[in-house]
């Protein structure tokens, strides 16, 4: 059957499908205008090409152009081409995986690479990953990747920058948050440049604090703690509630609510909010009630002394709507989904 294949079909047949390459005869893998004809339709079929072509420079070019993944298939001797190279990890920036040593080492090849990928300074030369240019590139577009950058994890501007984009991130941060306990008794001041990097952080993602090893006086610090936990109700609720139109938000009325405000809003959202509550807060009466109220389940996180007077009150409360009222002293039974009497017999 390939006996019968001319130069008309192979073209043909490759321009519309470039993989279509791998299913030739090795003397079609060889033709260079064929070869072309696929990686320009598909650079991934460069790996099914002769391997004098996969050392071509205009074969392998043309592939990457069109697919960077193909710098997989080149020859060792392009991995170390720069045009090559540089064209491979704009395109697909993790690709700098399978460069030479010395384009590790190319400070523009590997920025190229890392703001496609932010991941790619992974496979960068250990000095250029404590390049503060490089670094900003790489957080930018990955925040995760602050945990290769050395020394500049006590960077200031590349820690904002990293959390900003991923607020787990804040786990490789060193040097910018305090861990030391405070003393019993004396609460320490959080400082000014450590409260901003974690209100980035906890904006980003709610969580970022608990993947830390932060201080006490972090985690008790107020405005980062309601900061945390507008993020993670809100997060919370947009899990729960079905999408539906939403009114145009009113104004807040109080820009400055206090933590009571901020549980007793929590907890009508999502009860089981109360289990992140001050200790103070879940001894209180009305935020325990509100919260079971809401999701019974809360009664979980309530103080010991007040749960049974929650579950009292939730229960009394609920009861009230089947108590008989002075127009209607004799409430009918709601008779369910079940089959109804037919009046007809009656």
């Amino acid at each position: 059957m390939h006996a019968a294949l001319n130069r008309a079909t192979v073209l043909s047949a490759v321009q519309t499908n470039g993989l279509a390459l791998q299913h030739l005869p090795p003397h079609w893998r060889a033709d260079r205008e064929v070869v072309l004809a696929a990686v320009r339709r598909n650079g991934l079929s460069l790996a099914h090409a002769a391997s004098e072509l996969r050392a071509d420079t205009e074969v392998v070019l043309a592939a990457v152009t069109h697919c960077g993944w193909a710098l997989q298939a080149a020859d060792e001797s392009l991995r170390a081409n720069r045009v090559v190279v540089h064209t491979a990890v704009q395109r697909v920036g993790k690709m700098l995986k399978c460069a030479s040593t010395a384009l590790r080492a190319d400070r523009e090849v590997v920025l190229a690479a890392v703001r496609q990928d932010g991941h790619a300074l992974k496979y960068a030369a250990a000095l250029l990953k404590i390049d503060r240019a490089v670094a900003l590139a790489a957080v930018r577009q990955n925040g995760g990747v602050l945990e290769y950058v050395g020394e500049l994890r006590a960077d200031r501007e590349v820690v904002m920058a990293a959390v900003a984009q991923d607020g787990l991130a804040l786990q490789f941060a060193t040097g910018l948050l305090s861990t030391q306990a405070s003393p019993v008794g004396s609460p320490v001041a959080l400082p000014q440049e450590e409260r901003e990097v974690l209100l980035v952080a906890v904006r980003q993602n709610g969580h970022a604090l608990g993947y830390t090893h932060a201080s006490s006086a972090a985690r008790a610090d107020r405005e980062v703690a309601l900061v945390r936990v507008r993020v993670r109700v809100r997060v919370r609720v947009r899990v729960r509630v079905r999408v539906r139109v939403s009114p145009k938000p009113k104004p807040n009325p109080n820009p400055n609510p206090s933590p009571k405000q901020v549980v007793l809003a929590a907890v009508q959202s999502v009860g089981c909010a109360l289990r992140y509550a001050d200790a103070r807060l879940r001894g209180e009466p009305w935020v325990a009630l509100l919260a079971a109220l809401q999701d019974g389940r809360a009664l979980a996180h309530a103080s010991v002394s007040l749960e049974q007077e929650a579950r009292d009150r939730t229960l009394l409360a609920r009861d009230r709507t089947l108590l008989p009222t002075s127009s209607n002293p004799n409430p009918r039974p709601n008779p369910g989904p079940g089959p109804r009497p037919d009046p007809t017999l009656a």
